[in-house]
Formats: structure tokens, C-alpha cells, sequence
């Protein structure tokens, strides 16, 4: 991705960074850890897209994908996130990408 790295963490990203060490976290905080923060959007965009694959989530990849065509992401780019899930997961999660990505 074309984009240079953030400067210092932002407020929202000390807050989820805080939360998680803290044990203060609850899942509704996730909400709040995806904005920008220490990460920037598009940053947190392909990591959506690499978990989503790697959890084997059909209808997550079809949203986090659409999502990521609309922040205007290269398929080169959505590739990448992709091969990361795929580097940890292996061929089982490449066979089922593949499959999801079909229909």
C-alpha cells in the first residue's frame, strides 16, 4: 500500500492497547480497535481480510473484500493480505478462499 506510517499512537489506539493490557478489554471494545489508531485504516483493512481467511469466514472475506475494493485497494493488494492467512493457515486455507471467492 502506497501510504507512509503514522506518526506516535493516536488517543483511540493507546485506549485498545491500554484496554488489552489492562484486562479492562469486553468485546464490544473490538468496535473501537477498528478505527484508525496505531494503525492506519488501510493497514487494519488487510488485516481484516487476512484473519477473515484464515477464520474461513465466507460471508467476512465477501464483506472485508468489498470493503477493501471500496477504500480503492489494488487486487494486487488484497492478494498480499490473502497470501499472509495463507502463509499461517496453509493449503486448506487457500482451497477454501479459492472456493468462497468462486460464488
Amino acid at each position: 500500500m502506497n501510504r507512509q506510517r503514522r506518526g506516535p499512537a493516536t488517543k483511540r489506539g493507546r485506549e485498545c492497547s491500554e484496554a488489552l493490557r489492562g484486562g479492562t478489554y469486553s468485546f464490544s471494545d473490538h468496535f473501537l480497535c477498528s478505527w484508525p489508531g496505531a494503525l492506519d485504516a488501510a493497514t487494519k483493512q488487510a488485516l481484516q481480510i487476512a484473519l477473515s481467511v484464515l477464520a474461513r469466514c465466507g460471508p467476512c472475506i465477501r464483506i472485508q473484500v468489498e470493503k477493501a475494493r471500496k477504500m480503492s485497494f489494488t487486487q494486487e493488494e488484497i492478494d498480499e493480505a490473502v497470501w499472509m492467512a495463507i502463509a499461517f493457515g496453509g493449503a486448506p486455507v487457500m482451497m477454501f478462499y479459492k472456493e468462497v471467492m468462486k460464488t
